[in-house]
């Protein structure tokens, strides 16, 4: 019989900075329900600005749920590991961390996956990993279906990261798994100005392919027309309202890029292959996780109401 674990709080770590977070209240949103805490670290060293205007307008600041970490900007690791310095200070047995971006928006499902899954893994399963589509340029495209690995964790106190860009942790133990859990990544949903902008402070923290985008930045879209797909399913109602809003702003540059992606148009049967790929490996992932815990019920009615939930996108897209 399985063993019994405590890890029922969930915390949520973010950076936010001052460049302006358009689904930050979408992402906030997202996870309401989902996180006991989440720990911010605000580097942008001003006293307000939009995206602290986001944040405590957030249920998940009304209910008391928020910790904000100021600091100056020192790379993505440093800042990263001042949230895990609270947690360390504040230890809750059993506490899984999530790895949570301002851009990111999470799915009907989260929730469940939080709630019903997490408390029940056994002990020696330590991290979780889902999938994000990366959309560009528009929300009609996505260009591949990423594993977001570590996207959850148990906490330790030896746990840290290294590096100052594409930061990596260190120190995290259990055993792996990946669940058929797919969420939305929105950060590229932006005019070719912001983007060199990312790409600049990538490369200036010593990331050399960040800084070859810079001076290449039409070869890297048209590389991202080659290869999108189109998007078939729904956007979660939280981000419907900000996906219109941008459209409406950009609509050129959005109408630019789709003009990319109509050109490569012989190569879209290899798209539908690649996206039916990505269907098969969430069906494959999902039947895995079932082969793991075969005589588990709990687990196996967990990860099924949050298929459900996933696939009931298109009912929930409506609301904000």
């Amino acid at each position: 019989m399985k063993a019994k674990t405590d890890r029922k709080f969930v915390a949520g770590v973010m950076l936010m900075g001052k460049k302006q977070e358009r689904f930050l209240p979408a992402c906030l949103a997202s996870i309401a329900d989902a996180v006991d805490l989440l720990v911010v670290n605000e580097n942008s060293c001003q006293a307000e600005n939009n995206n602290l205007s986001a944040l405590k307008d957030s249920a998940l600041y009304r209910q008391g749920k928020v910790k904000i970490i100021p600091s100056e900007f020192k790379g993505f690791g440093y800042c990263r590991n001042l949230c895990l310095d609270y947690l360390r200070a504040n230890p809750v047995p059993g506490m899984w961390v999530l790895i949570v971006d301002c851009d990111e928006v999470h799915a009907p499902g989260f929730t469940v996956l939080t709630r019903k899954i997490l408390p029940n893994l056994p002990p020696h399963i330590g991290i979780v990993d889902g999938y994000f589509r990366h959309f560009v340029l528009s929300g009609r495209y996505y260009v591949s279906l990423d594993r977001r690995h570590n996207m959850l964790f148990s906490f330790n106190k030896d746990i840290c990261w290294e590096g100052s860009v594409h930061e990596k942790l260190v120190n995290i133990r259990g055993a792996r798994i990946g669940l058929p859990y797919r969420y939305f990544h929105y950060g590229y949903l932006a005019p070719l100005g912001d983007l060199m902008k990312r790409w600049e402070l990538y490369g200036s923290l010593g990331d050399a392919t960040s800084a070859d985008h810079t001076v290449y930045p039409n070869a890297i879209l048209e590389s991202d027309a080659a290869r999108a797909m189109r998007f078939k399913g729904w956007h979660p109602g939280y981000a419907l309202r900000l996906l219109q809003t941008y459209e409406d702003e950009n609509r050129e540059a959005v109408r630019h890029f789709e003009e990319m992606v109509n050109a490569h148009n012989p190569g879209r049967s290899k798209m539908l292959l690649k996206d039916l790929n990505y269907e098969i490996r969430m069906a494959w992932r999902g039947l895995q996780f079932m082969g793991r815990f075969p005589l588990d019920a709990e687990l196996c009615r967990g990860l099924l109401d949050m298929t459900g939930d996933q696939l009931s996108l298109r009912h929930n897209s409506t609301g904000t």
